[in-house]
């Protein structure tokens, strides 16, 4: 896949974001990506084999040049998914409004209420009554109570959203402040879930699981249901994210540990193992004490979830190799 993070600002400023560069709406680097970036960023997805682009943000929508990227993409027969707050300007709106359904997704985050769980979405609802199938849902788990989301069910008949929802973690940005899932939680945080995707199965709703889940969080007996919609828990490897200046990381949440600038040349799977090999030596970093006793982690068939979070529990407490690597990247765990 192809992350292209075409902006750095946002016009919201979630507690858990974990993309730290929108504080208050700014930018801490480069605002926009330039024109000549993307096409770079195009290039290195078809030269990938890849058949659709992820624009992020920041809000991708408010990039000056939003319209015209989706265009370019769409011409050069790349599908184009769209990672939003739902805060879009008209013109970005009418633009995937107007483009092929078939060639257009938009992962719309929703946000829920504190104590009613209600998704907040009164800002967004023109984007959901405009684009009603071309979205998908998306939550981040935030708290325990967020992984109950039973309106969100109510949400997709409502408006004949795409049958499907997302569900993360809040992952901790390594130097970062924002609010993240504790990994103490996620025994409750896989009950609940466990039950939810029951429910929304019966309805006809897939729930896929993004990265950083565990084996370990759901109940033994959901086990089949995971593998019935094709989820389960999902490995913690580089996504490779485009930043606006060109440079890329292996995600967020490690933003600090390692970055190198895109190459005219360089494809996705020559970039992953260039992350996998810098990454490598961090992963005896452990998400939970009890992970050093589980069979599943010892074989390999779990990575232990979210490294930035097994890092970021270690602070700065960490041993021979990984201590060395740690000072050679830009990272400094006492400030997590």
């Amino acid at each position: 896949m192809a992350n292209i993070c075409i902006t750095g600002v946002c016009n919201r400023a979630c507690s858990y974001c974990f993309a730290g560069f929108n504080v208050g709406g700014a930018a801490k680097e480069l605002a926009y990506m330039s024109w000549e970036t993307y096409l770079r960023a195009l290039e290195y997805a078809l030269r990938s084999g890849m058949d659709h682009v992820r624009l992020l943000g920041g809000e991708p929508t408010i990039h000056p040049r939003f319209t015209q990227m989706v265009e370019e993409a769409l011409g050069r027969n790349l599908s184009v998914r769209v990672f939003s707050n739902g805060l879009m300007p008209e013109r970005a709106l009418a633009a995937l409004q107007d483009a092929p359904a078939e060639h257009i997704i938009v992962l719309l985050n929703v946000n829920l209420l504190p104590g009613t769980l209600q998704p907040d979405i009164e800002p967004q609802r023109r984007v959901l009554e405009r684009l009603g199938s071309r979205v998908t849902v998306g939550l981040n788990i935030s708290q325990p109570s967020y992984s109950q989301p039973y309106p969100l069910l109510g949400l997709i008949r409502r408006y004949g959203l795409a049958p499907t929802i997302r569900v993360g973690i809040a992952h901790p940005r390594l130097g970062g402040t924002n609010a993240a899932l504790h990994p103490r939680y996620y025994p409750v945080v896989g009950r609940n879930l466990a039950k939810f995707m029951a429910a929304a199965k019966n309805e006809g709703i897939s729930v896929g699981l993004d990265c950083g889940f565990v084996p370990c969080m759901f109940p033994e007996d959901v086990q089949e249901l995971l593998r019935d919609q094709q989820f389960g828990s999902t490995a913690c490897h580089p996504i490779l994210d485009i930043l606006p200046s060109g440079d890329v990381i292996a995600c967020y949440p490690l933003e600090k540990v390692h970055r190198v600038p895109l190459g005219e040349t360089s494809g996705a799977q020559e970039m992953c193992e260039l992350f996998r090999r810098k990454l490598g030596p961090l992963r005896t970093a452990l998400l939970l004490a009890e992970c050093s006793g589980c069979a599943a982690w010892r074989e390999h068939a779990c990575q232990g979830g979210c490294l930035a979070a097994s890092l970021r529990r270690m602070r700065g407490n960490v041993p021979g190799q990984l201590a060395r690597v740690l000072r050679e990247a830009p990272v400094i765990l006492r400030s997590a």
